[in-house]
């Protein structure tokens, strides 16, 4: 059976960009920057991701109540022009912590693997378990 032609999407992701992609697939590493009163009686509160470079300001009443966000993300986040759903995203981080070799075959290998990634990050900065 011939193999199917590639995507369109399966193209664009294959060449994204792993930093946009981990926060695409799953989440933003928000750091808060800090908060500032608007005009309006409303609160904003900045935050950057870490890993993206991408910035979010939301905004709060004195109330509690959260409205409209706004974001601002850095150039070659965005994918223009093609529908790219959560699935896609997820797939194709799947394809590339597979080809790295990075998906455990348990959860107790993985947490082994995380422990010693942990230890040698504390020995590296000079610090004592």
């Amino acid at each position: 059976m011939a193999k199917q032609p590639i995507s369109d999407v399966e193209t664009v992701l294959h060449q994204y960009d792993d930093r946009f992609l981990e926060c695409r697939s799953g989440q933003h590493d928000w750091t808060r920057l800090g908060m500032f009163q608007m005009q309006e009686g409303l609160i904003a509160v900045r935050e950057h991701c870490r890993r993206c470079g991408g910035q979010v300001t939301k905004y709060w009443g004195s109330d509690g109540a959260r409205y409209a966000s706004r974001y601002m993300m850095p150039d070659g986040y965005s994918i223009r022009g093609l529908f790219v759903s959560k699935a896609d995203l997820r797939m194709e981080t799947m394809k590339r912590y597979s080809a790295a070799g990075a998906i455990f075959g348990s959860e107790d290998e993985m947490l082994k693997a995380a422990q010693v990634t942990r230890s040698a990050q504390v020995t590296r900065r000079g610090n004592r378990r």
